[in-house]
């Protein structure tokens, strides 16, 4: 009740400086916040095969972790203050819940904790932190109301991307780079063809 009757007795003038210097109302606040977790996970996807770090020892998967892991935190804090302003609903999915359960298990179980938990040098997609970072990009993803209009986003992200690696990994078996298996920007065919 104190600040009405200060806000009663403020200038107009003084009135209007308070207006802007108010936060922005909810309803924008959560729109702003839900535009910058869709185009972080959209950087995630555009942004990540195309990372080749040459002053780490494993040049195309070290700085692609790196980049994955900044930008799904990045979109989960995005959510975690989208929970603060409002109710979001995300999809739990049991199977995945009891994925990481047995994950969660095995960790403790394991023989060596060290590379459980944070994967082997170079890679560590075969670890348990790499799998909360990416139940953190699931959450983000399902927390989002998708609409037509951001699956058109996703595909032609997803298009564009592809598109490019392909002309790399084109430009690269005529140019026998590296080695003489094609690659592109993921440092084996393996990984190469499982992205494509």
């Amino acid at each position: 009740t104190n600040f009405f009757c200060f806000l009663k007795r403020l200038d107009v003038g003084e009135l209007r400086f308070l207006v802007t210097i108010l936060p922005p109302k909810k309803n924008a606040m959560v729109s702003w916040l839900t535009k910058i977790q869709s185009w972080l996970l959209l950087l995630l996807i555009f942004l990540t095969p195309f990372i080749v770090v040459p002053w780490f020892d494993y040049p195309f998967e070290t700085g692609k972790i790196i980049v994955f892991y900044f930008l799904a935190i990045l979109s989960f804090f995005t959510l975690v203050l989208r929970c603060l302003h409002e109710k979001v609903s995300f999809n739990l999915s049991k199977p995945i819940f009891l994925f990481i359960l047995a994950n969660i298990v095995v960790f403790i179980f394991s023989i060596d904790k060290n590379v459980s938990f944070w994967g082997k040098y170079g890679y560590y997609t075969d670890s348990l932190v790499f799998l909360f970072y990416c139940w953190f990009v699931y959450l983000s993803l399902t927390s989002l109301k998708i609409n037509a209009l951001f699956k058109e986003k996703v595909i032609l992200t997803i298009a564009l991307i592809t598109l490019i690696i392909g002309l790399v990994g084109l430009k690269e078996s005529f140019t026998h780079h590296f080695t003489d298996r094609l690659s592109a920007t993921f440092g084996q065919p393996n990984r190469l063809a499982g992205f494509l």
